[in-house]
């Protein structure tokens, strides 16, 4: 897995990702731009 894009990563361990996981995975791959400067507990928050 080197030289892949934290998308690639994603993609290809979605499925393996709990319920829980998936969800902070989508909120990553819809905020690419932001979730890089934000805490792990403000990015928990967010995805609801």
């Amino acid at each position: 897995m080197d030289n892949q894009t934290i998308q690639q990563v994603i993609q290809h361990k979605y499925q393996e990702l709990s319920k829980s996981q998936q969800k902070v995975a989508i909120f990553i791959l819809k905020n690419l731009q932001t979730v890089g400067v934000h805490s792990a507990a403000y990015v928990g928050k967010r995805q609801g």
